[in-house]
């Protein structure tokens, strides 16, 4: 994996796709499925965050 690769994923740039995780647990020996629920997580985060928003500021729903 190229360093540029790896630091537009850390940086939210690029997205942790399946086969990117597999390429992590190659490089790093992170499990994949460890990647895979942490950008789970990720997702399920960014949910609320955006739920809060709108519920708290609906005319910044969008």
């Amino acid at each position: 994996m190229k360093p540029s690769n790896f630091s537009r994923m850390i940086n939210s740039d690029a997205e942790l796709t399946p086969s990117l995780a597999i390429k992590l647990e190659n490089e790093l020996g992170i499990p994949y499925i460890h990647w895979m629920r942490m950008m789970g997580a990720y997702y399920k985060d960014m949910e609320n965050v955006y739920e809060q928003i709108t519920s708290t500021y609906p005319e910044k729903a969008g």
